[in-house]
């Protein structure tokens, strides 16, 4: 049987601060803890320097990449046995539409409007879930 590969996407900049590469690492560690298989794909410069000494794979998004570029980085990392995991909306439906991942999980703090499939939404806020139909 295949390991499943888990794919964490996480960026980290002045704008957006740590706060998804604080979830993606807090979520990494208990997967490493539990033997998974784990990818951080973030971004460069501050998501180079969070994630510079743990002990996971990181594949960094090289700087200045387009949405284009970003998403066949990612589509590179992806196989019939890849979940994919994100720690915001931002540009769901494109990661759900052109990545096909074989799970999709939404880690957010966040409540919106989800309007693809998610097979989990995680959320440490979480007083009333996204309204949608695919959850």
């Amino acid at each position: 049987m295949p390991q499943v590969n888990y794919i964490i996407k996480a960026e980290a900049t002045n704008e957006l601060g740590l706060g998804m590469v604080s979830r993606a690492f807090c979520l990494a560690e208990e997967m490493l803890s539990r033997n998974l298989l784990v990818t951080i794909v973030t971004n460069e410069p501050f998501g180079r320097k969070f994630f510079k000494n743990f002990p996971v794979e990181v594949a960094v998004i090289p700087a200045e990449s387009t949405f284009e570029e970003e998403l066949n980085f990612l589509k590179n990392m992806i196989d019939d046995e890849t979940i994919l995991v994100l720690t915001d909306y931002k540009n769901i439906n494109e990661y759900y539409g052109l990545l096909h991942p074989q799970k999709l999980i939404l880690l957010a703090d966040e409540v919106e409007p989800v309007t693809v499939p998610i097979d989990l939404f995680v959320s440490s806020l979480l007083l009333q879930g996204p309204k949608s139909e695919f959850i």
